[in-house]
């Protein structure tokens, strides 16, 4: 079938118009004044019948179609019936009544189409145009039935002419009332036609537009432009092909061929497939616009975004170049479209095709071209993202196995073997995820198989990190059985020195210091003892040094307290003691405030600063102890059975020797009284202070010479009162005890008592009482030190301001138990802070460093111990200070 195009319409009407042109050109000037018929003029028919033709004709070429059939309505039943056989006069007079009728029918059209306001030459009122148009071609092929039929009622006279009335004659193609509707009906339809024309050649016009190489890949506004266009036409189409149909259904010489149709039909599917087709193309071109303008960035982090469960810059880059590959797919089938094919051979003066076939068949190459390029692009940045990643979790996985391995080379002798285990839990479960992860990024690859040969290198790549990895794994099972048997050594080491730490702990909840240290010394002992067993595992030897350290500042937290109370308590009761002449008592009670401190000073690792107030009292404990051990035998002495019985001894020859002289046998008392003194002088060897043989020998003196003992008195005690009781030596003490050997054989001896306390205050061995002016004055000192130590806090210069007023004032008066109790809250503050704790690797430095001492590695010692005093805080440490003075002492 020969194929037309959509403007073929236009073509066929305007050779059909221009055989009405030639009808009008024969009619010369205007259409002259219709004369009425005669009656009874048969003659006159043909003149008439040629008149009426014309006039009608000229009305058709001017447009002028209802005057044109008004000519035909005025004349037509102008005759007579005696013209005619009475037979066919009644026949005519029906079909007449019929003609009549379609005319008026004609008419009433006119009038609704006028009413309506129809338009065709601007292509409005489409959707109405089908009624009209098949209406008119009704009424047309009616009247062609009735001409018919009064053709087939004679051949001559009235009805020949009567039908030519009707169906006009050969030689006027339009002439006749049937020929002038179907004249109008091509006429008009031609009209509408031409405007749909119009219209389409706009919307080909924008298409044409939006498919620019400038436009067609970055113009959304040219493209959300012209999509509306596609609708349009298919919409004219649509509707034009109803109406184009109607020719069909005219039966006159302007009526269609059933080719002619079915090409125009044709040729309309073919315009609406395209245009369908346009559509999706266009929904391709905008979303490739979309896609053009994406930025697909790289993550950051590639590892971390590769190893996640849902790889969004990747998968956006696949589902991106699937979406490309497919939209390429659907513009090359665009450019074959058999649709786009048939338009493209169409040409018509007043619609080509081809201007729009052929920039859409372009711009659907373009598409093809650009989706190709683009999807090439997008698999090769997925490619080149998957290698990159491939290389980057090799790296990440080799650096992991060499960081496992670093755990067990044991880098001065410490090994960690915990993160060893740990770490290659992690590393195994990352590396099966990441070979995992790159066999998906091969698989994914694999749909972008058409464009592989430009990322063949990429998945080598992919396929050799792939098999790098694996390859890490071969000595997994050796590291972790060696970091399992370090890390059990560790383990068991750990185990037995919390056993100590435990314990230290209940002890410590229970305020039980003494075994609460005592537990802490043996876990710190076992901290050393097994240090090597605790190197197997660097972590654990860290939280058990953590451990130990916090235990200790647990104890020195919760003992602060009741160790500065106990002190105080030993300093209550010494005191007590020693004003009850309780000696031995109260050095009891003064050394166990000594041992306190010393297990305080070694939980500390500090040496103490001096306590005065401890020390002032055992100054006069060990100084009337002193005195009191050369006045008294000692128990605890070997030789106090043999003292005794001396001055047992002593004691009789006395008596007798007294009774004798009593009796005046003074020569025969002599002889008692030095065997006497031969006895205490014994006792004097051992004991020369002893306060029997010193009073008794005084009492020998005086029986033997009492006339001038009390001069001999009187002397004695102004040579003790010159004596200097401050310097508390051996002549001091010495004077000091036979003052009281004088006070004994005469308590009220002038003077004597106030020398005994002079030289009691200056020996140590009585606190000189304050005056009300050292009283007032050790008040306000305590009164400072009290607000001191209220603005102090933790700071120590405030603390130690304080502690030096509390300090003067307790000098000044000891009872003040304001200054007594800022000195107890000051050690209370200042004991945890005076802890000295080394780190974990400066206690592996020490017990190294007291190692080489002990095997006289002096300089590396020495080496070791300069390492350690780096740190200012160290230089207060009691074990370190010991230390170093054990190295200097061998150097």
């Amino acid at each position: 079938m020969k194929r037309h195009s959509i403007l073929s319409l236009i073509i066929i009407s305007s050779l059909l118009f221009s055989e009405q042109n030639v009808f009008a050109a024969k009619a010369k000037g205007k259409t002259k004044e219709k004369a009425p018929v005669e009656k009874n003029s048969f003659e006159l028919y043909p003149e008439d019948f040629s008149a009426l033709l014309k006039d009608a004709l000229n009305y058709c070429s001017l447009e002028n179609f209802e005057e044109a059939v008004a000519c035909f309505d005025e004349r037509i039943y102008g005759y007579r019936k005696e013209e005619a056989s009475e037979k066919i006069t009644v026949r005519l007079e029906l079909i007449s009544a019929d003609i009549q009728k379609q005319i008026r029918e004609y008419k009433k059209l006119r009038m609704e189409k006028a009413a309506k306001k129809m338009d065709f030459s601007n292509g409005e009122n489409i959707s109405s145009a089908e009624d009209y148009f098949s209406r008119l071609a009704s009424i047309s092929n009616k009247l062609r039935d009735l001409g018919q039929q009064i053709q087939s009622a004679g051949s001559s006279g009235y009805p020949y002419y009567l039908s030519r009335f009707i169906l006009g004659i050969s030689e006027e193609p339009d002439s006749g009332l049937a020929g002038t509707i179907e004249v109008e009906f091509t006429k008009e339809l031609s009209q509408l036609m031409d405007s749909v024309w119009k219209k389409t050649n706009e919307s080909c016009r924008i298409i044409d537009l939006a498919l620019q190489e400038k436009n067609i890949f970055t113009n959304s506004e040219t493209l959300s432009k012209a999509e509306p266009e596609f609708e349009k036409i298919i919409h004219s189409t649509e509707e034009l092909s109803k109406i184009y149909g109607l020719n069909s259904k005219l039966k006159g010489r302007h009526s269609k061929t059933q080719r002619e149709n079915a090409d125009f039909s044709a040729s309309m599917k073919a315009v609406n497939t395209l245009c369908r087709e346009g559509l999706k193309f266009f929904s391709v071109l905008a979303s490739l616009q979309n896609e053009l303008k994406k930025e697909h960035k790289v993550p950051e982090n590639k590892i971390l975004s590769i190893r996640s469960e849902n790889d969004e810059y990747a998968n956006n880059l696949v589902l991106s170049a699937s979406n490309l590959t497919a939209w390429g797919k659907t513009a090359a089938a665009s450019a074959k479209s058999h649709a786009l094919s048939t338009l493209s051979s169409i040409q018509d003066e007043k619609l080509s095709w081809s201007k729009l076939a052929v920039p859409y068949r372009q711009a659907s190459f373009k598409t093809e071209a650009k989706c190709t390029q683009s999807a090439v692009a997008m698999w090769v940045s997925i490619a080149n993202y998957y290698a990159d990643t491939g290389v980057l979790l090799f790296q990440e996985d080799s650096a992991d196995c060499e960081k496992l391995k670093g755990y067990m080379q044991g880098t001065d002798g410490v090994y960690y073997p915990s993160r060893c285990v740990k770490d290659l839990e992690l590393l195994k479960d990352n590396i099966r995820k990441d070979k995992v992860a790159l066999e998906e990024c091969k698989t994914k690859l694999n749909n972008g198989y058409i464009y592989r040969s430009n990322f063949i290198r990429q998945q080598e790549i992919i396929s050799e990190n792939t098999a790098k990895i694996s390859a890490l794994e071969k000595d997994f099972n050796t590291i972790e059985a060696d970091a399992e048997g370090k890390l059990l050594k560790a383990r068991l080491a750990k185990n037995e020195i919390e056993i100590y730490c435990d314990r230290a702990r209940v002890f410590n909840e229970e305020n039980n210091f003494q075994q609460s240290f005592s537990n802490f010394q043996s876990a710190n002992s076992a901290y050393i003892r097994l240090t090597e067993d605790l190197m197997n595992d660097g972590d654990i030897q860290g939280e058990v040094f953590s451990k130990l350290s916090e235990l200790r500042n647990s104890i020195i937290a919760r003992q602060q307290p009741v160790f500065n109370r106990e002190i105080r308590a030993f300093k209550n009761e010494a005191r007590t003691s020693y004003y009850a002449g309780e000696f031995e008592k109260a050095i009891g009670f003064l050394s166990q405030a000594d041992s306190k401190r010393d297990m305080w000073a070694k939980l500390l690792d500090v040496t103490l600063d001096p306590d005065t107030e401890l020390e002032r009292l055992k100054n006069f404990v060990n100084t009337a102890i002193a005195i009191k051990e050369g006045r008294e035998i000692q128990p605890y002495d070997a030789k106090a059975p043999e003292m005794r019985q001396n001055l047992s001894i002593a004691g009789k020859y006395y008596e007798k020797g007294s009774e004798l002289l009593k009796q005046g046998k003074r020569k025969e008392a002599e002889p008692y009284f030095n065997r006497a003194t031969e006895k205490i002088n014994q006792v004097k060897i051992y004991y020369p202070r002893n306060k029997i043989a010193s009073v008794l020998s005084l009492k020998i003196t005086k029986i033997l010479d009492e006339k001038n003992f009390d001069e001999i008195f009187r002397v004695k005690v102004d040579e003790l009162k010159q004596v200097n009781y401050a310097s508390r030596n051996s002549l001091a003490q010495e004077s000091y005890s036979s003052l009281l050997d004088l006070h004994e054989m005469n308590p009220n001896y002038p003077g004597l008592a106030a020398i005994i306390e002079n030289a009691e205050y200056s020996m140590g061995l009585k606190q000189r009482p304050a005056d009300k002016t050292g009283i007032a004055k050790a008040a306000s000192l305590a009164k400072e030190a009290q607000e001191l130590l209220g603005k102090a806090g933790r700071d120590t210069l405030l603390l130690q301001q304080a502690k030096e007023k509390a300090q003067a004032a307790i000098d000044l008066n000891p009872d003040n138990s304001i200054a007594i109790t800022v000195l107890d809250e000051i050690a209370l503050r200042t004991g945890q802070q005076a802890a000295v704790v080394l780190s974990a690797k400066d206690e592996a430095i020490y017990q190294s460093a007291l190692a080489d001492l002990q095997k006289n590695n002096i300089f590396d010692a020495n080496a070791k111990l300069a390492q350690l005093m780096k740190n200012s805080v160290y230089a207060r440490s009691a074990k370190i200070i010991k230390l170093k003075k054990r190295i200097e002492a061998q150097l």
